[in-house]
């Protein structure tokens, strides 16, 4: 296959071997444009391209495009954000700046910023219930009487972030009547990999952590996910493919005030 093509490279002086896939897995960054041909590419006398750039820097850089794991304990991070940079490792670069402004972060500084993108919930989840309509007593009478809220104004409402978690790259955010799982992949981009079953009761404390396994292998691919309301709690276990089990539903006398994973 032509994405399993071996390159031999020739950084600084020092020989690497690699395959096209590993080396073209961002688009539009150097290595692509230099191997389509957008960059032109100069070669030693073994055929191997050459790139006149530190090698040592660019280990880590081939690391990341193998892995997407960087390891800055041997190169400070503002070297190597230079050096992506001029790769034009655009995920990569968004990694280490926020890493140099958790560095640079004094009391009240940034500790996070990204986009997760709005669940994608239905009409039926936010018309499901009674709870979807509003409810008005009936001055002097011993009824009550409804009225149907707007169908955009519902959906505006649910799609409104009312809590956030997160544990190592999961984050799990609570939208009034659903809970939603969030995990980083490839390219720096959050996707939603799970959303909950439609709660009755709008969620007022979620909670997410690793899943206790026997194997340490396991453990980054499961998660624990709570949500109360009032005083009741439920769980799901979640994968990284977004499955779910349901664990269940816990009903305690006293009102809930905090949950702990």
């Amino acid at each position: 296959m032509e994405d399993q093509e071996i390159l031999n490279l020739n950084v600084g002086g020092t020989r690497f071997s690699t395959s096209k896939h590993t080396l073209t897995s961002v688009p539009d960054s150097f290595f692509s444009c230099l191997i389509s041909g957008r960059i032109p590419s100069i070669k030693d006398d073994t055929g191997a391209i050459f790139i006149d750039r530190d090698p040592s820097l660019f280990s880590c850089i081939l690391n990341y495009l193998r892995t997407k794991d960087i390891d800055v304990k041997n190169h400070g991070v503002v070297t190597l954000r230079k050096e992506a940079e001029y790769y034009g490792i655009t995920p990569l670069v968004n990694q280490l700046t926020l890493c140099s402004e958790l560095t640079a972060a004094s009391c009240g500084g940034v500790l996070f910023h990204g986009f997760i993108p709005p669940p994608d919930l239905s009409p039926l989840d936010v018309t499901h219930s009674e709870s979807s309509r509003c409810r008005q007593e009936v001055p002097g009478g011993s009824g009550e009487t409804f009225h149907s809220i707007p169908v955009a104004q519902k959906l505006k409402s649910a799609n409104q972030v009312t809590l956030i978690k997160g544990h190592h790259n999961w984050i799990a955010a609570a939208y009034n009547h659903n809970i939603c799982i969030y995990k980083i992949k490839e390219r720096s981009l959050w996707h939603c990999i799970w959303t909950s079953p439609y709660m009755e009761q709008p969620v007022e404390r979620i909670a997410i952590n690793a899943k206790a396994q026997s194997g340490a292998s396991q453990e980054s691919t499961h998660r624990l996910v709570a949500a109360s309301y009032g005083s009741s709690v439920r769980m799901w276990q979640v994968t990284s493919a977004g499955e779910a089990t349901d664990i269940g539903n816990i009903s305690y006398i006293l009102v809930i005030y905090h949950i702990y994973l």
